[in-house]
């Protein structure tokens, strides 16, 4: 038996096949971007952050994270704001807490931050792309201050990590689930002393 579909002669079985085929291809709808295109958008969201969060950079730790952090489903992957979740909240909990917010500013590499973020080139990086944020200071200096990973997430994009260009190995994850790691012993420990029977003199 044969089936004539669009002016051509099908056998049952081809039919079904391009019936398949015709139907994946009209339910991706997702945008395609060329790479100069990914790399504009990349862009345009990092400065966009820039521009928005140093001026809050001058405020207390506490009350500019605040802010960071009622983005924070917009602005990071689901495992970077969990983990900046949990920081902010040891450093809130106590001001001598181990914290990485409160020990210097991971967003601008800097315990003494610039005037001026400038994303200086967005590029390929695995599955990902990476942004070089250049800062520019009072004194007419400028110097590479942060590498910023990124992921596109649908139409929009989300910051998967901050790098010390200076320091390869150093990432802004890996250090929060490095002082995490620090803040739970201690608090074993303190917890463990409590628990001790007192000895008996």
């Amino acid at each position: 038996m044969t089936v004539v579909f669009l002016g051509r002669p099908f056998p049952p079985r081809c039919l079904i096949v391009a019936l398949l085929c015709l139907g994946c291809r009209g339910s991706d709808t997702s945008p395609k971007l060329s790479q100069g295109q990914d790399v504009k958008s990349a862009r345009q969201f990092a400065q966009a952050f820039y521009d928005w969060y140093v001026p809050l950079s001058g405020r207390a730790p506490a009350t500019h994270m605040d802010s960071v952090m009622a983005r924070g489903h917009e602005l990071f992957t689901p495992t970077l704001l969990q983990a900046l979740q949990r920081d902010v909240e040891a450093q809130r909990d106590a001001a001598d807490i181990l914290s990485v917010v409160g020990d210097y500013d991971p967003f601008l590499n800097s315990q003494d931050p610039c005037t001026n973020y400038v994303v200086q080139a967005v590029e390929r990086r695995g599955g990902g792309w990476q942004a070089t944020i250049e800062a520019h200071c009072g004194n007419g200096s400028s110097t590479s201050a942060v590498l910023v990973d990124m992921v596109r997430d649908g139409v929009t994009w989300r910051f998967a990590n901050f790098r010390n260009p200076d320091q390869p190995a150093y990432d802004l994850v890996s250090q929060l689930r490095a002082v995490r790691a620090q803040r739970d012993s201690v608090s074993t420990t303190i917890f463990l002393r409590r628990d001790m029977p007192a000895v008996a003199r």
